[in-house]
């Protein structure tokens, strides 16, 4: 997978763009999860359900499955994706709020 920036979530029920909310970044409906905390949490390991239940309460287990398929089947190049970056999923979630996790 890659950063969700580069994932056109048009598509994806689960994620919208509001202006003004979350500097216009692609987010959870209905929160203020940012969509690219998902996917990189995800890539680095944690399971939909510890996103869900540790670091994204009111997630839900299944939309965090939806959209982590959803990026991964709109990813740009999944084959030329790069490694995960930690530094990159702690980034991501402090802006999304969510405690740091040791690795």
């Amino acid at each position: 997978m890659t950063d969700s920036t580069e994932i056109d979530w048009t598509g994806c029920d689960d994620v919208e763009r509001v202006p003004g909310k979350v500097s216009s970044q692609p987010i959870v409906k209905g929160t203020r999860i940012l969509a690219d905390g998902v996917v990189v949490n995800a890539e680095s390991g944690i399971s939909p359900e510890e996103l869900a239940n540790e670091h994204f309460p009111g997630l839900g287990v299944e939309r965090a499955r939806r959209i982590i398929a959803f990026a991964r089947q709109h990813a740009p190049h999944p084959a030329a994706a790069p490694g995960i970056d930690r530094e990159k999923a702690h980034a991501a979630n402090q802006r999304a709020g969510s405690p740091r996790r040791s690795p």
